[in-house]
């Protein structure tokens, strides 16, 4: 139903919408959501954001819808591009890792410390493409993670109208 990636239109979320008649919660301040619970406490739930709401997400969640829109509305804003770690390709990794390991930063440290540096910097982009290690939006310092306890993220998606 939803995959990572982006939708092409908002029409695709719409129509998601209907064929899941979401019941529809709009507040123009701080943005429009879409919301279906389904089966075995499964919860869909989707954010535009305001004004133009050319910026959203949708999110499938095991557990509490409340805490689902804050989710769908933290996917919009961040924009993670995995759920968890070991969702990751390693060969996307690797890349990542070549890339930090020919930077002029790195290269400009001695020898003995630029893996560290690397792999330092490698934990930095997991915390920034992967949705359970990133700073939760709301501040406090804790992690999407930490934040959402017990609640299971099955899938989400990110779109972007217009660029």
């Amino acid at each position: 139903l939803i995959t990572h990636g982006h939708f092409d239109h908002i029409h695709d979320a719409l129509e998601i919408a209907r064929r899941t008649k979401c019941t529809i919660v709009t507040n123009h301040e701080i943005g429009v959501w879409l919301g279906s619970k389904g089966i075995d406490g499964e919860s869909i739930v989707a954010y535009a954001h305001p004004p133009a709401h050319k910026i959203g997400s949708m999110v499938r969640v095991k557990g509490d819808e409340a805490l689902a829109r804050d989710l769908a509305m933290h996917i919009a804003f961040a924009k993670p591009r995995y759920i968890s770690r070991d969702e990751v390709p390693e060969a996307e990794v690797e890349a990542e890792r070549e890339v930090l390991l020919h930077t002029d930063d790195v290269l400009s440290k001695p020898e003995n410390v630029r893996e560290q540096v690397v792999e330092g910097r490698l934990q930095k982009w997991f915390a920034d493409s992967v949705l359970l290690e990133q700073e939760w939006f709301r501040g406090g310092g804790a992690t999407v993670k930490q934040e959402l306890g017990p609640m299971e993220v099955l899938e989400f998606t990110v779109y972007a109208l217009g660029g």
